[in-house]
């Protein structure tokens, strides 16, 4: 793991790049606090909402955070980074909330562009919102079983225009088959929604569309990557070269989902 204050920095970009997904979209609104922030999406789906706390914080701190979601009537992930947990956990308990898993954030400084796999297929970066929407939003909605109209209204028109959101799709045969969003600020880039529904996982999509992304970005001058892992991606990360910067723990209203995904 990384030193505490390095660690902080990482998370804080993290809950940059969430405020930055919901920004393009339907209803979304934002909530920050110089301890955290709390996203709406404009969706009812418990994994389109969230709070990030990226530092130590009061239980004041954190209620605010949580209640900028529950008092607008929706549910979402509550996240906190590992060093908040003793303070907070309790305080996430007495809210009704339960724990919900936990996931690496991964941090990736490059000196060189991964390898491409060998893979007998093309990568784009999309700039079309149609393509967004009728290619790249399905595979994330079927990859994360999320709604694909929330999906979809969670980015819209906007992402035409060069707003620090990009977009990647991998296709086989003219077939969309795996994707990536990211997410810049300055020379650090968030990767999200790394996604391959299961009848294309094992066949290199996801290497080549993650590949493409990083070194997209190296050439304008990235030097530093991250991205809260699930269970399905993480030997990936490792393979490329990510390693851990802290630990995000995750609270929900119950019943739990085990598996926070990230928006």
């Amino acid at each position: 793991m990384m030193a505490a204050g390095a660690a902080e920095d990482v998370a804080r970009l993290y809950g940059w790049g969430l405020a930055l997904t919901v920004s393009f979209g339907q209803g979304g609104e934002i909530l920050w606090t110089p301890v955290g922030v709390a996203t709406l999406s404009g969706s009812d789906a418990p994994g389109l909402n969230s709070s990030l706390v990226w530092s130590a914080a009061s239980p004041a701190d954190y209620e605010r955070l949580v209640g900028f979601i529950h008092d607008r009537g929706r549910t979402g992930n509550h996240v906190m980074v590992q060093n908040a947990v003793e303070t907070l956990a309790p305080h996430a308990l007495r809210q009704g909330l339960v724990p919900a898993g936990s996931m690496p954030l991964l941090v990736l400084k490059p000196q060189q562009p991964p390898p491409m796999p060998d893979w007998d297929g093309e990568v784009e970066r999309v700039h079309r919102w149609e393509t967004v929407r009728d290619e790249a939003t399905p595979l994330v909605s079927e990859a994360f079983d999320l709604p694909l109209e929330a999906m979809r209204a969670l980015v819209g028109p906007l992402t035409a225009a060069d707003c620090g959101l990009d977009v990647f799709v991998a296709r086989r045969g003219g077939v969309a088959v795996s994707t990536v969003y990211t997410t810049r600020q300055g020379g650090a880039v968030g990767i999200w929604n790394l996604a391959t529904p299961p009848r294309w996982q094992r066949q290199g999509a996801g290497r080549a569309v993650l590949a493409t992304a990083i070194a997209h970005h190296m050439a304008s001058g990235a030097r530093l990557f991250y991205l809260s892992a699930t269970r399905a991606g993480i030997s990936l990360y490792i393979r490329l070269g990510f390693v851990p910067a802290t630990t995000l723990v995750a609270w929900s209203l119950p019943p739990a989902v085990q598996t926070p995904v990230s928006p």
